[in-house]
């Protein structure tokens, strides 16, 4: 993770100083409302990412199926490249999870410093 990433609440503590009191904090909740929704929405493309890489999986799976056996010497070249783009899209699909992962977990943390600067933290 990045270094601002890591301490975000110093950032926001800067920010505090000379700043007008009583529009710091509705600023602050402006802005933790827009990043609550952005959390949501990084879920949301993660589901619809998840859910392409399903359907690719899934057509691959079923083309891989439906090769006849009776053309097994023909078809075996087929089935070899079928399997390994089958298994590059394994990887990029774990890829892509781990990246949304990432990028929650720096949203999340900048939610719960916000959380804290406005009083309502664990």
């Amino acid at each position: 993770m990045s270094e601002i990433a890591d301490k975000p609440i110093s950032a926001l503590q800067a920010k505090r100083e000379g700043y007008p009191e009583d529009k710091f904090e509705v600023h602050l909740l402006d802005q933790y409302k827009l990043y609550v929704e952005m959390a949501d929405r990084v879920s949301a493309r993660r589901m619809q990412a998840s859910n392409m890489y399903m359907l690719v999986l899934s057509a691959a799976a079923t083309a891989f199926a439906l090769v006849p056996d009776k053309l097994s010497d023909k078809a075996k070249p087929l089935q070899l490249v079928l399997a390994m783009a089958a298994l590059f899209i394994g990887v990029l699909w774990h890829r892509s999870l781990a990246y949304y992962r990432d990028l929650n977990e720096a949203k999340f943390k900048v939610i719960h410093e916000m959380e804290a600067g406005l009083g309502h933290h664990r």
